[in-house]
């Protein structure tokens, strides 16, 4: 069965934010063997600035749901400046992407059909 025959894609929209922190936790990179992080990290500022103050207006995000709605992955773009700058700063004007996929749709395309 192909993604697209299970999932979709969508514009992300202000009441995904709640969605967008848990995508957080899920796009932070726990090398193999190692313990999960507790979920509170990303309330730290240098994780929270990924989310916190995101405005679905100007900082265009998509995310990707089963056809029942149930979302399932999350990209979405910050323009993060200055002392703002996070992990992945490349210059002021340039945003950083975030992006996760649940554990349990990992490897099924879904990352690969949110970047289209």
């Amino acid at each position: 069965m192909s993604p697209d025959s299970i999932l979709r894609c969508r514009v992300a929209r202000s009441d995904d934010e709640p969605f967008l922190w848990a995508a957080l936790y899920h796009a932070i990179h726990v090398p193999a063997g190692r313990a999960a992080l507790p979920s509170e990290i990303v309330r730290r500022p240098e994780l929270a600035r990924y989310v916190q103050g995101w405005s679905a207006e100007h900082e265009p995000g998509v995310i990707a749901e089963t056809v029942d709605g149930e979302r399932i992955g999350a990209a979405w773009v910050r323009l993060l400046q200055g002392d703002r700058a996070g992990y992945g700063h490349v210059a002021d004007e340039v945003p950083e992407l975030s992006m996760a996929v649940l554990p349990q749709w990992r490897g099924r395309g879904v990352g690969t059909l949110m970047l289209q």
